[in-house]
């Protein structure tokens, strides 16, 4: 069960989120705003 929560953390990670968008085709930008929104909004308050 420990791993599920490791295997989570990665996956959302910012960075990690961010490049998944750039593999998705997102310019670098775009990217990094979404990534930093979502950091700010969502990632740090847990």
């Amino acid at each position: 069960m420990k791993y599920i929560g490791k295997y989570f953390r990665h996956v959302f990670n910012p960075l990690h989120v961010y490049c998944r968008l750039c593999d998705f085709g997102l310019r670098r930008p775009t990217a990094i705003r979404i990534c930093s929104a979502y950091e700010q909004l969502l990632f740090n308050r847990f």
